[in-house]
């Protein structure tokens, strides 16, 4: 279940009492996902304690089966959902009435719910193979076991032939074959299964074991049925061939080698497109990982959701009174304060500031012109930081201090200026920044150090910060601790820890990875495959040639140049189609786009297509030759039949 909406508070009970109350109700375990903050490799599951008779209560005390080894799952009770965003990620385990009894609880207090059942679905599992991430290597090794098997069977004309010759029927050659493969395909189907259930002993004791068995008996179920009705047509069509030209052979290497091509030109084009995205995958992955780890130098901070039930006439008293208890906080060295000011000068111009407090200054590090910390500010004076290339006069920086309205002419006597090195990067915290409209951090800006008693700012405007999420917690499990009881639930909704969003894309972006990584591994084999067998073809339908040519002298590349050069004009075409795409895709583009503001997976792509398009081309040509030259020097040493 995955639950939405603006509203985040549960109401009056929290929301482990909402959470056992509907496990309860309806006898369910219900589980709430959270990925760790600090590490991608680790997600914690919050369960229900309503004591229900299903076997994953039993969670609490015996941890999770996970299936992966290179993920960790941390099971925790729900009473520690205590100040927590209820918007996320729910897991219901019971009957098919269970979900009912959450959906109402969280659609009662505002929220939105989309549901997806979780478990076997056949026609489920065929739309991810074949649509899905893996949707591309899945059509290329679907064409792979066609080709095989075709290849196979049109390489056997002479047997099928003899077989016509001797007059045995069409039927009769299938059924004659189907009686020597399904044996065989048992045996493989049960030595894979066999030989997988040991593997996943060995890696994770058979967690979720039915699980994997069904989907892999019916791939390989699927496969099986495949490779049979495959090779069926494929009979039919040599048995359709004049039975003294197939016993010549004459159709087997020309159509193998126009089957080998059907598969070797769109097994090129999803190789070099899963290779590019897997460079790209990775590119952003590592620039989601730095957003994360610069987030998670703030440790546990979180912002404040507020958004309770509080009345509407109660607001205004709990917006001074919040905003006061923030700033006893602040006082306490319990916040993190960064927030951006547009300033209006006396000439009418807009001009940004930072407003920074004590503890800002020890987590970011930033240091004097002199080359040294710089020093924390008296409780009650304001310091102003200016960088040394900005010139500011008493106007100026009197301007800089009327934030709400609310600058004393007299408050000049605790006014501390000092000057700051340029090019220094002031973090702001955000964890989802958006370009220039929520930048990451700010840079040669000045910045207002307030003293936490110098009341710079009104008790009000400082709660409005905080909505806004420039007041942050330092710490998430201590603001729930000291929050009183009359702000949490009903004035503050939840605590949210800023790296949470930067973890769960980080996450995300990691699991795309490894995906597209497999996937495009495995159209390389696939493409890799189709090279070896084109030599092969290549060589058996042209073998008495290249024992003609070799005789004469002739070196390795000219006795193959037909092939090697159709080879190249095919990866030209390739290349130039791709070139066409992007040019076509290029032009449809906005003025902005083209100037290089396009970020993200896009302009990764474009960035490490040429590199895919020639590793994967290299590679394929390597991989040709070699095998070529295998299977020249196999003919030549051993004279084969085709030869005598």
């Amino acid at each position: 279940m995955q639950v939405s909406g603006e509203k985040a508070s549960v109401g009056s009970d929290s929301l482990s009492e909402l959470l056992n109350g509907a496990a309860q109700e309806a006898d369910a375990v219900i589980l709430r996902e959270v990925r760790d903050l600090h590490d991608p490799k680790v997600r914690h599951a919050y369960l229900s304690e309503a004591g229900s008779s299903r076997p994953e209560q039993s969670w609490l005390n015996e941890g999770y089966p996970t299936f992966s080894n290179s993920v960790s799952t941390i099971v925790h009770s729900a009473s520690e959902l205590t100040g927590v965003d209820p918007r996320g990620r729910y897991f219901v385990f019971g009957d098919d009435g269970a979900p009912g009894e959450l959906i109402a609880q969280f659609e009662r207090i505002g929220l939105d719910v989309k549901v997806s059942e979780i478990g076997f679905h056949l026609g489920e599992a065929f739309t991810w193979f074949l649509t899905g991430m893996i949707g591309s290597a899945s059509y290329v090794v679907i064409l792979l076991v066609i080709l095989l098997v075709t290849v196979t069977t049109i390489n056997n004309i002479k047997m099928y032939s003899i077989r016509q010759l001797n007059g045995m029927s069409k039927n009769q050659a299938i059924m004659d074959d189907l009686r020597r493969l399904i044996p065989f395909a048992v045996w493989v189907m049960v030595a894979s299964i066999v030989s997988g259930t040991l593997g996943l002993f060995l890696y994770n004791g058979l967690n979720q074991f039915s699980s994997v068995l069904k989907v892999w008996f019916c791939i390989e179920l699927i496969g099986v049925l495949l490779a049979i009705i495959v090779h069926m047509l494929a009979v039919h069509v040599v048995w359709s061939v004049d039975v003294l030209a197939g016993i010549k052979g004459k159709l087997g290497f020309s159509a193998a080698s126009a089957l080998a091509y059907l598969i070797r030109i769109p097994g090129l084009i999803v190789a070099i497109s899963l290779v590019t995205s897997s460079f790209a995958s990775a590119q952003v992955a590592l620039e989601s990982h730095e957003a994360r780890q610069q987030l998670s130098k703030a440790g546990n901070a979180a912002t404040i959701l507020f958004g309770g039930s509080a009345a509407l006439e109660e607001e205004d008293e709990l917006a001074y009174s919040s905003g006061k208890w923030l700033k006893e906080q602040d006082s306490l060295g319990n916040l993190l304060v960064a927030v951006p000011l547009e300033v209006e000068g006396a000439t009418g111009q807009l001009s940004t500031a930072l407003l920074v407090n004590n503890s800002y200054i020890k987590e970011s590090g930033l240091v004097s012109s002199d080359g040294k910390q710089i020093s924390y500010v008296p409780p009650e004076s304001v310091k102003v930081l200016l960088p040394d290339g900005l010139q500011l006069s008493q106007q100026e920086i009197a301007d800089l201090l009327e934030i709400g309205g609310s600058f004393d002419p007299d408050y000049a006597d605790n006014l501390i200026v000092e000057t700051i090195p340029d090019e220094q990067d002031f973090s702001l915290y955000e964890p989802e920044p958006d370009g220039e409209s929520r930048p990451q951090s700010l840079s040669d800006v000045p910045l207002i150090l307030y003293g936490a008693q110098s009341d710079l700012v009104r008790d009000d405007d400082f709660m409005a910060f905080a909505s806004q999420g420039r007041v942050l917690f330092k710490d998430f499990q201590t603001a729930v601790a000291v929050t009183p009881s009359q702000y949490l639930r009903s004035w503050i909704a939840a605590y949210i820890p800023i790296a949470q969003k930067a973890a769960d894309e980080y996450s995300t972006r990691v699991m795309e990875l490894r995906i597209r990584s497999v996937t495009a591994l495995l159209s390389l084999v696939v493409l890799l495959a189709t090279a070896v067998g084109m030599a092969q073809i290549h060589v058996r339908g042209n073998a008495r040639l290249i024992l003609v040519k070799y005789l004469h002298g002739w070196d390795f590349f000219n006795t193959h140049k037909k092939l090697f050069s159709f080879e190249v004009v095919l990866a030209g075409l390739v290349v130039f189609g791709i070139i066409l795409n992007e040019t076509i895709h290029y032009i449809g583009l906005a003025p902005a786009d083209q100037s290089g503001r396009v970020h993200g997976q896009a302009t990764a792509i474009d960035i490490w297509q040429p590199w895919a398009v020639l590793l994967v081309c290299l590679i394929n040509i390597v991989v040709l030759v070699i095998s070529l030259r295998s299977r020249t020097n196999i003919l030549i040493r051993n004279r084969s039949e085709e030869t005598a």
